[in-house]
């Protein structure tokens, strides 16, 4: 399978992008018949100022399942009047109804060389 951008998109730094991943058929226990799985991927990204190639080698694949039961009458989450069973957590995590937040724009952080501290100070490195 390959994959690549279309055009460059350098307006988000990002000049190109290509993902190669080669598939094997691999025969895993307790299966009768063979799957397709990754064998190789190679990930090359290039940006205004670096490039990236990674490769990724896929082996030993192994087999497993999972499973989960829950009985009909254990509450995940408490009734509104506060009753709850007792299999129940102790507490959950509050999520308010509305974001505080309503500014929804994103600004990507200044770069390196803007910033007036040299980077290597800056990360701590010596």
């Amino acid at each position: 399978m390959d994959a690549s951008l279309e055009r460059d998109m350098s307006d988000i730094r990002l000049r190109s992008l290509k993902v190669d991943v080669e598939y094997k058929p691999e025969l895993l226990a307790g299966r009768k018949s063979q799957i397709d799985l990754p064998a190789f991927a190679v990930v090359d990204v290039m940006t205004p100022r670096q490039h990236w190639r990674n490769t990724h080698i896929f082996s030993d694949y192994k087999s497993f399942s999972t499973g989960a039961q829950q009985g009909s009458s254990v509450k995940i989450i408490p009734d509104k009047n506060g009753s709850s069973d007792s299999q129940a957590p102790a507490s959950l995590p509050q999520v308010p109804e509305k974001s505080p937040r309503t500014d929804r724009s994103f600004k990507f952080p200044p770069s390196p060389q803007n910033r007036s501290m040299p980077l290597a100070k800056r990360e701590g490195i010596r």
